[in-house]
Order: C-alpha cells, then structure tokens, then sequence
C-alpha cells in the first residue's frame, strides 16, 4: 500500500496500479466496450481540481 499526504505522482500510482495506464482495453473486453482511459479521467480529475473547476 501507498500512503502520503500529498497528491501521488503518476510514477507512484503506475507502479502499484500500472493498468490504469493501459494503452488499450483488455483482450477479454467485448467489441460493444466502449474504452476509455483510466489515465485520462485521472488527469482531467486532476486538471479541474487544480483550476477549481469542482466548486
């Protein structure tokens, strides 16, 4: 487990969750899945955080 008081880097959170970064679905994941990237939502949850857009 990863702990700290301050946002994690993607480096730290790669490597104790590296298929957040996954380029591409799982093989097991149908045609009908609609992909969309983990890493992405996480930066812009990052981005709208860091300009206040949440409030």
């Amino acid at each position: 487990m990863l702990r700290s008081e301050y946002p994690l880097s993607d480096d730290q959170i790669s490597s104790v969750a590296p298929s957040i970064f996954a380029d591409t679905p799982h093989e097991s994941r149908s045609q009908r899945y609609s992909y969309i990237p983990t890493a992405t939502v996480l930066q812009k949850c990052n981005t709208s955080l860091l300009i206040g857009e949440n409030r």
